[in-house]
Order: C-alpha cells, then structure tokens, then sequence
C-alpha cells in the first residue's frame, strides 16, 4: 500500500520470499611453517628428513598439497574457475544447502521505518567424503539444524526522507531526466545519520536422521541498538537500561558494566550496542515445564454455562474445559511477581486496568474456563499451552520462538532470569564500533561480564550453528544465513 503526495509518505509491504542456497566449501590445512623447514632440510633451523622416512612423507605430501592449493587458488583469484578445486580436493570438500522462508511486513512512514520478521532457516551440512580402504564404505549422513527467528525493527531515517524530497523536486522539473538519489534501505543503521534498534528471538535445534550425539535445542534473545554514530549520554542511557534487566536478580548491584569504563569516550562511530541471552537446553525445558505441563494441583475446573452443557448435549461436542489452562495463567502471573502469585497478580491486574478505557477491569471466558482479565498475550500463550507436540520439530521450534517472543516483550527482563535461574542461561553485553576518545578503542569489540555460568555452558551460548562453524572450522558467516535486513 502506497500513499503519495509530491513525495511517498507512507508505504507498507508484506511479501514472503522462499530462498534456496547451495555452497561449497573446501578446508585446506596446509602447513607452510613444516614444509618451510623441509625446505632447508641439512641447514641450520630445518628439518633432518634423512633420519626419518615417515616424516619426509609427511612433507613431500604437505608439499605437494601445497602446490595443488597455489594452483587451484590460482585459478579461483584470477579466472573465476573452481574446476581445480573440485579436482584436487574431493576429502576436504563440505557441501551446505539453505532453505529459507522469510516472511516481512515493511512499514514507511516519513522517516520512520519499521519491519516485522519471521523466517525459518534450514541448514544442511554433507561432510567430506572419506578416503575408505577399497571395498569398504562409510555412510555420509547430513547434518540438519532448523533455525527459526522472529524479529520487529524501528528506526529514523533522516537522509533518505531528505533524499526523497530532492528527488520529487527534480523530478518535477527534469522529467525523465531527473536522478534517483534516495536508496530503497529498511534498515536505517546501513545508511548515514540513521539508527534504529530492534530484537530478534531465535530457537535452534537439531532435526537429523539417526545421528548420535545429537545436539538439543536452544534459543536466543538479542536486542540491538545501531546506527551511524552515538555520543557517550545516549549510550549511558542505553546501558542504564540494560542494568535495569538485572534488577532484582541474584545479580542485582553487580558490575555488568563498571562505571568508568567509557570515561574518556567522546562518541562511537558505526555503533552496535548488543544485549545477548543464551537460553541452555534446560532453560528450555523449564519454559516447556511452565506452558505444556504445568502443576495443576489444588486446581477445579470452572462450572460450566447453561449453554456450554447444552451444546454438548445436543452436539455431543467435547468438553473443552482444561486444568492447565488455568495452570498456565496462575503460573504466568507468578513469574510476573518473580515466584510470589499475589505480587505478580496485582502487577497484572493493575495493567488491565491501565488497558481499559474506563480503568475497570472485566472477566473473560475462553475454552469453558473464567479469567478474572485476560489480555491478549495472555491468550495467546494459552492458546500455544494447546498447541504444542501436535507438529513436527520445526514447529515445536517456531511454538518456543513464539512463546520467547510474548514473554520477552510483556514480562520483565528480570522477571524471566529469576524464572530461569542462573544456572540455565549466559548473558552479556557487546558494543562494537569505532570508539573516540576512548583509551581503549583499539581492543575492538567490548564485552561485558559474563552472567550466569558461561563456562559449563559456553559451546551453547551463541546457538547450534555456532557450534558447528567452531567444530568444522567454516565461518559462522557461511552456516548463518539470513534474507532480512537486520540480524
């Protein structure tokens, strides 16, 4: 949808793109401080292949490897051709396929931009093939790890609303002759004077056949505040909003980040300032714990209506009452109040109100059960209760995407790390860019403490592809695919 008035002042688009991808990528290990000393073998510093028949082998092969790899990168550089490569190293060779299905609501505005996300990613990694004595085989199973990601940017995009402006002036005057100065970017961070900031809640797991060692599923909570440059009172505003996530936890008053670390800092250029939370495979089970079976102890199912018991007399439909739906509800709320039902009631309670014209809260019934207030969200997180374990893993991956996504936005960031404990989850902050002014600037990206227990539970911190990437030594940039403009 389009509206336009001398510039365009308004646009949304929703399109779904399906995406098929398909690399290759080779692992050359080539060892050129050995053959460099094979190289001056009899001379001082260089290696005695005279003595050792096993290791002159080992560097006429290096060597020989070596050779194959100048030429074959060789003929990658300066034609284009991957021929050689195929030729020469058929073991070291990963073939990785990418499906992806991207799902976007793009708002304009001005200059405000705005963009909705979803997007399912399924990665197929086919190792090597291995070099098997004649007559023998070894199944070459692939690897697959299904990602899901859901995600909502907002941002201000001075330059090219500006640039629009210019760009309906000149067309006006010089027709079909007039430049297009404005660029087409959601994403206000990739262009001059724009920021933006956003979330994205991810969720990994591990769909193949038949593999042992399996890897489980885990998910990840990131916000994102980007853009072209930022001085020091904006970001001791943004990491004082951070702090706040960790108030009230077992970690409320320590130094996430200490006071002075950014005292001598002027301003940051090209500025990513990133809150990560790793969710580990048993804070994965405890969010499971807490929607799909909760306790229903001391619970009793609500009275039917007169027309409830009627309808299924006549149509004998199925009693849609449940226990854990109100399981579901008394827990959620108990979270709200970091473990305490009344606190965390009260909390919700005083929100309804606020979410109400008249300021008077009103009972709602939904599936045969009666709530004193039922917010939307809420009934959307017990409308997911219903739905898990009727699909397939990739489904159950989008369900905890879902769910992740509800709760990160409507309870507090503090509420859900009391709920995981600190055993269950890593969380830190990173802010890269170009820092001035700064006596530090040169160590590059920032990193903050590290909460939780990051060292039992570090392979998982930065999801299943990571792992892999660090296991197969392919950059992470080659698994991680993605077709939306922020990550």
């Amino acid at each position: 949808m389009d509206v336009n008035y001398f510039i365009n002042l308004m646009k949304i688009k929703a399109e779904t793109v399906k995406t098929d991808l398909h690399t290759d990528a080779f692992l050359l290990n080539y060892n050129s401080e050995f053959v460099a000393k094979g190289d001056k073998s009899g001379e001082e510093g260089g290696l005695d292949l005279s003595a050792d028949e096993e290791l002159k082998a080992k560097y006429e092969q290096q060597k020989e490897f070596g050779k194959k790899a100048a030429a074959a990168l060789r003929g990658l550089i300066r034609q284009s051709s991957t021929d050689q490569l195929f030729a020469y190293f058929p073991y070291q060779r990963f073939s990785i396929d990418h499906m992806l299905n991207t799902k976007t609501i793009k708002t304009k505005i001005l200059w405000f931009r705005a963009t909705q996300l979803r997007e399912e990613h399924l990665l197929t990694i086919l190792k090597p093939v291995v070099n098997t004595p004649e007559g023998s085989t070894v199944a070459n199973k692939p690897i697959e790890i299904v990602s899901y990601r859901r995600g909502e940017l907002k941002g201000r995009d001075f330059l090219n609303f500006g640039l629009e402006i210019v760009d309906g002036v000149t067309s006006k005057y010089l027709k079909g002759y007039a430049p297009t100065l404005a660029q087409d970017s959601q994403n206000p961070t990739q262009v001059p004077f724009g920021q933006a900031e956003w979330r994205i809640v991810k969720t990994e797991s591990e769909i193949s056949k038949d593999r042992e060692g399996a890897l489980p599923t885990v998910s990840t909570i990131q916000h994102v505040w980007g853009g072209w440059s930022i001085k020091r009172k904006r970001l001791d505003k943004i990491l004082a909003s951070v702090k706040e996530h960790i108030k009230g936890t077992e970690y409320d008053g320590s130094e996430l980040i200490p006071d002075n670390t950014f005292r001598n800092l002027d301003k940051i250029d090209f500025y990513r300032v990133s809150s990560n939370l790793s969710l580990m495979p048993s804070a994965i089970d405890k969010m499971k714990d807490l929607i799909v079976s909760p306790s229903t102890e001391g619970l009793e199912l609500d009275k039917p209506t007169f027309f409830g018991r009627l309808f299924r007399k006549i149509g004998k439909v199925k009693d849609p009452r449940r226990l854990e739906d109100k399981a579901v509800y008394n827990g959620i709320l108990s979270m709200m109040g970091d473990g305490d039902y009344n606190k965390g009631k009260a909390i919700y309670m005083a929100t309804c109100a606020a979410n109400q014209e008249d300021g008077i809260v009103y009972s709602e019934r939904m599936k045969g059960t009666e709530y004193e207030c039922l917010e939307p969200w809420l009934r959307k997180l017990i409308k997911l209760s219903r739905e898990y374990g009727k699909g397939s893993i990739r489904e159950q991956n989008k369900w905890m995407t879902d769910l992740l996504f509800i709760l990160e936005e409507k309870i507090s960031f503090s509420a859900l790390l009391k709920y995981l404990g600190k055993e269950n989850y890593v969380y830190y902050i990173e802010i890269a860019g170009f820092r001035s002014g700064d006596e530090n600037a040169d160590v590059g990206t920032y990193m903050s403490n590290i909460l939780g227990e990051p060292e039992k539970k570090r392979p998982y911190s930065n999801g299943l592809i990571s792992i892999i990437s660090e296991k197969s030594k392919i950059i992470s940039t080659e698994l991680d695919r993605t077709q939306s403009d922020f990550q």
